[in-house]
């Protein structure tokens, strides 16, 4: 049973409890094989090479055959000489891509046949090539590497000039006289530019939208483009599993160039190495593009900002809170970010955290992170001066969910999730008075290309699994 019941925390991606089902399996027979294997690859998923190369060399005294067992305990000996390797030759720079990027970009031609908008080499991103782009994404053309590169350096040396804890202000909604021309501005169409003047004097919060690019071009239908009186706050995990994360990152981070006091991006659990070569996000970059494209991919996802305060009303963030009480928003801000998360502190939490619906604090079901419950956020927002939580980090069936008291928001905004949940999309408005209001929203059509067609390192594929 214990055995069973770890395989299945396994398919519902509950590592931590994976992890417990299988050692405890183990301690009442030491020779069931497939325990090993099955905390090995939960270990795997969240980044404990040692402790997974463990348990896949006991599965290989056994099975030294099997070819999905091999290739895992291949892949830990990879990772952990990598992470021993770059240990060794860290600097303060984060990664030695960029010293090459210049050079690189000189000897890099445009295809002759490309007839997509071009990032302009000097001057600023425009909001016409954000429009252009997302068009050309639609589709399922890609902008050549050359203009990814200089987009991705524009949006690292954009995003590593931020704190850790950002603060964006809630905008004031437009005079009377200037409503029609801000909404229309949104987008084309008079039903979608007055679905856009909905958000006007507010911020608009969406959640995890996890490479489902056709979606996110809905959530702009229906929020409309960041402006003057609008704000747009994505809390993470933009890419993985869905299998147009690319086109996903480019429009989002193209949006943030052009409007950087109206757009912002945090980092979610799934902008991770670890994380992106386990559900997909790498796989499609090299597919699309190539390994050094990857790099830097990687470099502007530890460069975003771990949280931001709305308004002085709410703190947004992707999983939620700390081990410890006693948190301020002052720690937050501190909070060394160039790096991929550690296995505990408050980078960890934020990124990780889930709420639970009683009181105190529980171990984490995905093994990272943990549980908070109601005193938990009430004694955090109270100590810091604000109203609400707003995270991400959950499937949601209506696309959020509130709870502790109505101090705590989830807000997801991936529709039917991995083409399978059935579930609901929604995002947050959040004005400078007023309790949020919720646009729940169905999922968009996509062209046939199932999610997870990226992905690496089939966890159940081994021993007959």
């Amino acid at each position: 049973m214990l055995g069973n019941r770890a395989f299945a925390n396994l398919k519902l991606e509950a590592f931590g409890l994976a992890i417990a089902d299988a050692t405890r399996a183990l301690q009442v027979d030491g020779r069931y094989i497939k325990a090993y294997y099955r905390r090995g690859s939960a270990n795997m998923a969240l980044g404990k090479y040692k402790a997974a190369r463990r348990d896949f060399r006991v599965v290989m005294q056994v099975v030294p055959s099997d070819k999905a067992v091999k290739a895992q305990l291949s892949m830990c000996e990879s990772e952990i000489r990598r992470i021993a390797f770059e240990k060794a030759i860290a600097t303060e720079k984060t990664a030695g891509a960029w010293d090459l990027l210049e050079a690189s970009l000189e000897k890099q031609g445009v295809p002759s046949d490309y007839d997509g908008p071009r990032l302009p080499a000097d001057g600023p991103v425009t909001r016409e090539y954000c429009r252009e782009l997302m068009l050309h994404l639609r589709a399922q053309k890609l902008p050549p590497k050359q203009d990814v590169w200089r987009l991705l350096k524009r949006a690292y040396d954009d995003l590593r000039a931020l704190p850790s804890l950002i603060r964006v202000p809630i905008p004031d909604g437009p005079a009377a006289e200037d409503g029609a021309a801000a909404a229309s501005a949104s987008s084309p169409g008079d039903d979608v530019a007055a679905r856009g003047a909905q958000a006007d004097g507010c911020v608009c919060i969406m959640g995890d939208t996890h490479g489902q690019y056709y979606d996110l071009l809905h959530i702009f239908e229906l929020a409309g483009e960041p402006c003057d009186s609008r704000a747009l706050l994505f809390n993470g995990d933009f890419v993985d599993r869905g299998s147009f994360s690319v086109e996903n990152i480019l429009a989002l981070l193209a949006w943030r160039l052009a409007c950087p006091t109206r757009m912002f991006l945090l980092r979610g659990n799934h902008e991770t190495a670890n994380m992106n070569k386990v559900y997909g996000f790498e796989g499609e970059v090299r597919h699309k593009y190539d390994d050094q494209t990857m790099e830097l991919f990687a470099d502007v996802f530890r460069s975003l900002p771990l949280g931001a305060v709305v308004g002085g009303r709410a703190m947004v963030c992707h999983g939620g809170l700390f081990t410890n009480d006693g948190v301020k928003l002052e720690d937050i801000e501190a909070t060394p970010r160039f790096r991929e998360p550690p296995e505990s502190g408050i980078m960890s939490d934020i990124l990780w955290s889930d709420p639970q619906p009683f009181r105190g604090r529980g171990p984490s079901k995905r093994g990272v992170g943990m549980c908070f419950g109601p005193d938990v956020t009430a004694r955090f927002l109270d100590a810091n001066g604000l109203e609400i939580l707003v995270r991400s980090h959950e499937v949601k069936d209506e696309g959020y969910v509130v709870e502790h008291d109505g101090r705590c928001v989830t807000v997801f905004s991936a529709p039917n999730y991995c083409d399978q949940m059935g579930n609901k999309g929604a995002f947050m408005r959040l004005r400078k008075e007023g309790d949020p209001e919720y646009e729940v929203f169905s999922a968009k059509p996509h062209p046939p290309v199932p999610p997870m067609r990226y992905a690496g390192m089939g966890m159940l594929g081994g021993l007959g699994m």
